[in-house]
């Protein structure tokens, strides 16, 4: 049974690395959001309830699911904006996974680190890792 699960996850993290383009190096941080989403899923055999809702006695924020590895412009804190109207006020990052209750890990290809933000405006057609 748990080598019937293992297989579909890698099989789906698989497929979102080939989608984005990824790195192989990244291959932990897809399977990790493929578990995560797949928790969010209903099932037939859970009376169409996912992990989710078991565990936590309310529906699973779908909303939030975007595809992995695509871009999302995250804002920055005012305290780190320079001065000047035109300044930039997001920065572009890299879906990479949940965080919490309502945020988003983010990879910063810039600085090769994981960010965490809450305020994150997706792109899903757009994936920075695929070359042009």
């Amino acid at each position: 049974m748990i080598e019937r699960f293992w297989g579909i996850i890698f099989k789906r993290a698989r497929a979102a690395m080939i989608t984005a383009g990824s790195p192989r190096k990244f291959w932990a941080e897809a399977v990790s959001y493929t578990v995560d989403v797949y928790n969010m899923m209903p099932s037939a055999s859970r009376n169409m309830l996912s992990p989710y809702e078991i565990l936590l006695h309310r529906k699973p924020p779908l909303g939030r699911i975007q595809p992995w590895g695509c871009l999302g412009m995250t804002r920055i804190p005012r305290t780190q904006v320079t001065k000047g109207n035109m300044a930039d006020r997001s920065r572009p990052l890299i879906l990479f996974g949940f965080h919490g209750k309502d945020g988003y890990r983010m990879y910063n290809p810039s600085t090769a680190r994981i960010v965490t933000s809450r305020s994150v405006s997706f792109h899903p057609d757009v994936y920075p890792f695929q070359s042009p």
